[in-house]
């Protein structure tokens, strides 16, 4: 599954759209239950359940050990506000308030056929309203969503990345052949780790912030398997953009130096949290040649020879942030040697 850019479209259970069927399960409704089918919802298959995912779980009136991950993608409920799910036969229900239309798996005590009553109140107040699922016998894990989420331009330099699957997931299979951040085609140094104690939240933090207006792609594969060895359903792609980066410092190492002949300056640039911006184009000038003369410079460095005895600024400058260093020529003539070339 690849989300771009380009809006592209996306496997059906990864949509931001609400799909809300009617009449497609009247067995498990009966005939006169008014509740709608909510096909946006992700149901896991039933989980043998640990002692994190029994956390806040009910099983009073229920004859199983057994939980089903409930959640639902953003955008299926776009004017939703809080959800409530609850098993059918029998059980206390679990609240979860609704964020930008979705929530987040949440457990609840059930087994392979049990229907789970969903109310969904909207924004605004007014009457509940009730939907349904069936928790499947057996389902793949998925991604529900993504932060950054697909498409993003404005993503922060400083950015972790969030990965939330449709039901915990096994450790042993997050690493970073399965989970990667790539810029172009490098994949970047970063650190993988759960988010929660039900696995079923992945952070990826990169060992460096990313670049400033430069596109992304967060890639899962299908090396990614839960607590059952069920591979992810589908591989996903998830492309964003990071922000353009302004820039806030311009720092030239070393600030000052003594020199009889040659030296090389270097220049950091960095936005205003802090952060390294690269590839920033850097202008270098000096206030008077004649004492230190710029041989050459690049983006990063410049290699300053010194001419006759006295005192000079170089300057760096970067999207009209500027940057110094003071160069004091002593006795040049003494470190001359007669046709010596510089780079």
């Amino acid at each position: 599954m690849v989300l771009t850019r380009s809006g592209a479209r996306m496997a059906a259970h990864f949509t931001l759209a609400a799909t809300l069927a009617v009449g497609a399960c009247r067995d498990a409704q009966g005939p006169d239950d008014p509740s709608d089918v909510l096909t946006a919802a992700i149901v896991s298959n039933p989980v043998r359940v640990s002692s994190a995912s029994a956390a806040g779980v009910s099983f009073r009136g229920s004859a199983t050990d057994m939980v089903a991950f409930v959640s639902l993608p953003p955008g299926s409920v776009p004017d939703g506000e809080r959800a409530v799910i609850r098993r059918r036969a029998g059980g206390s229900g679990v609240s979860r308030t609704i964020v930008d239309g979705g929530f987040d798996p949440v457990a609840v005590a059930a087994a392979a056929g049990d229907t789970l009553d969903i109310e969904v109140t909207m924004a605004g107040g007014g009457a509940a309203h009730p939907f349904i699922v069936v928790v499947p016998a057996d389902r793949r894990p998925i991604v529900v969503r993504t932060d950054p989420p697909p498409t993003r331009r404005d993503v922060p330099l400083n950015s972790t990345m969030l990965i939330v699957f449709s039901e915990p997931m096994d450790g042993v299979t997050l690493t970073s052949a399965n989970v990667r951040l790539l810029r172009g085609t490098e994949a970047l140094v970063a650190s993988l780790e759960f988010g929660d104690p039900d696995q079923v939240t992945v952070v990826l933090a990169p060992a460096a912030p990313l670049r400033g207006g430069t596109d992304y792609r967060l890639v899962m594969t299908q090396g990614l398997r839960d607590l059952d060895g069920d591979a992810l359903e589908a591989a996903v792609t998830v492309e964003f953009t990071t922000a353009e980066a302004e820039v806030a410092s311009v720092t030239v190492t070393p600030a000052s130096a003594t020199i009889t002949d040659t030296t090389t300056l270097s220049v950091t640039v960095r936005d205003a949290q802090g952060n390294i911006l690269h590839g920033h184009p850097v202008s270098w000038t000096s206030s008077d040649t004649t004492v230190a003369r710029l041989l050459w410079a690049t983006d990063t460095t410049a290699f300053v020879q010194g001419g006759r005895a006295g005192v000079a600024t170089v300057t760096a400058t970067s999207g009209g942030v500027s940057g110094f260093a003071v160069i004091s020529v002593t006795d040049p003539a003494a470190a001359r040697t007669p046709g010596r070339r510089f780079p």
